[in-house]
């Protein structure tokens, strides 16, 4: 028997799950503090148009967070 945690993917894989596959995504480590977890993704835009480039976008998420029994120390 496994759970859902043990099923679900980790956090870098569902954000690159999450956009297109020609997009070139960095970050998606979780990040824990103080009862949340936040997961920040930076995508770099490519340059479609000669002469317009655009920035990087970062975007982050931040959901509540238990740890479970086995991550106490």
């Amino acid at each position: 028997m496994t759970s859902d945690e043990e099923e679900a993917p980790d956090a870098s894989a569902a954000a690159r799950a999450a956009v297109s596959g020609w997009l070139d995504v960095s970050g998606g480590e979780p990040a824990v503090s103080d009862g949340a977890v936040t997961v920040t993704v930076r995508v770099e835009v490519p340059q479609v148009v000669p002469f317009w480039t655009f920035d990087p976008v970062e975007r982050s998420a931040t959901m509540p967070y238990t740890p479970q029994e086995d991550e106490v120390p």
